[in-house]
């Protein structure tokens, strides 16, 4: 799933792409809390028992958990802004403020959908122009590249689905 805001303003049409975050990050300091609590309520007594290398392979084990989250969330903020006026399309891609940007002809550009059937490949959502492409939509999972591909398919001319 994933968040999809949508208006259009005189001849433009402004689409925003937000991934779904089932969590913040408060709940997973709470997640990365309660799991330092379990495995430091198992390590500290095999230390006191004489087994004390048990103890920095739990800290590792529960600063594993906090990066992996940290990394996940990060991802998770990234918002895509597709601008889609009558002779340009802006892409606009960032976390906090524009981190890329990239403008396409309208003219030649096509929307491209590539579902795919493998179990670990969610596909592809793209516009190409020319012999060139950018692909959007990319910290959606399946259902949301969906989701975009129907909320951007009324504004492109040309749209092309392909099944793997």
């Amino acid at each position: 799933m994933a968040y999809i805001s949508e208006w259009t303003e005189d001849d433009e049409a402004v689409i925003v792409l937000r991934p779904n975050r089932s969590m913040n990050w408060k709940q997973n300091k709470v997640v990365v809390l309660v799991v330092a609590a379990v495995v430091g309520s198992v390590a500290v007594p095999m230390a006191f028992l004489g087994f004390w290398p048990v103890l920095p392979f739990a800290g590792l084990e529960v600063a594993a958990l906090w990066y992996a989250l940290y990394l996940t969330q990060r991802k998770l903020m990234v918002v895509e802004k597709l601008t889609i006026r009558q002779t340009e399309i802006c892409i606009e891609r960032g976390i906090e403020s524009v981190d890329e940007s990239l403008v396409i002809p309208r003219q030649w550009s096509r929307l491209c959908y590539r579902k795919s059937e493998e179990f670990f490949d969610i596909g592809e959502l793209s516009i190409r122009w020319h012999a060139n492409r950018a692909l959007i939509a990319r910290s959606l999972g399946e259902a949301g590249r969906e989701e975009a591909f129907e909320a951007l398919k009324p504004h492109f001319d040309a749209v092309e689905v392909r099944k793997n």
